[in-house]
């Protein structure tokens, strides 16, 4: 399957006695910000790695 990583945000709509009558909200997808992130994280531990190997 396809893995996405998405951002959600809502709230319950309450009816007069507590209950929940519906939820409203919204769903965004972030993959492609997870997938950028992830792309830096990569570079800085590749370059913080180069760097101990020159300084060595």
């Amino acid at each position: 399957g396809l893995e996405k990583w998405v951002w959600e945000q809502g709230r319950g709509v309450w009816e007069e006695n507590s209950a929940v009558e519906a939820l409203e909200g919204f769903i965004t997808d972030i993959t492609q910000d997870r997938r950028n992130q992830d792309r830096i994280l990569q570079s800085q531990k590749e370059l913080r790695s180069l760097y101990h190997r020159l300084e060595s």
